[in-house]
């Protein structure tokens, strides 16, 4: 697995085919949480463009972080966050 590291040791980002590869994925990394959320694909179009995310989806997606980072629960596991292939949802997540 290739992962994009955000903040090192901390947080990542992966790219998944499917949620076959994710699942295996978690069973074999234990040390790593991983997660994901509508928000890199959630886009209000204006005509046919898909840019991206608006400013509520970016504030909603730092509470989450923060809530993940505070977690008591997975305190001290690298967190993973994930998404599929497509262009668009890898631009938003990389950006969130």
């Amino acid at each position: 697995e290739r992962a994009f590291e955000i903040i090192p040791g901390v947080l990542a980002l992966v790219l998944h085919t499917d949620e076959t590869q994710t699942c295996r994925y978690i069973a074999r990394n234990k040390k790593c949480f991983y997660f994901s959320t509508w928000m890199h694909d959630s886009y209000k179009s204006f005509c046919s463009d898909f840019g991206p995310v608006n400013l509520s989806a970016v504030v909603r997606f730092c509470e989450e972080m923060s809530s993940r980072m505070e977690d008591p629960r997975i305190a001290g596991r690298k967190l993973v966050y994930y998404c599929d292939y497509d262009v668009a949802h890898v631009t938003n997540a990389a950006f969130l």
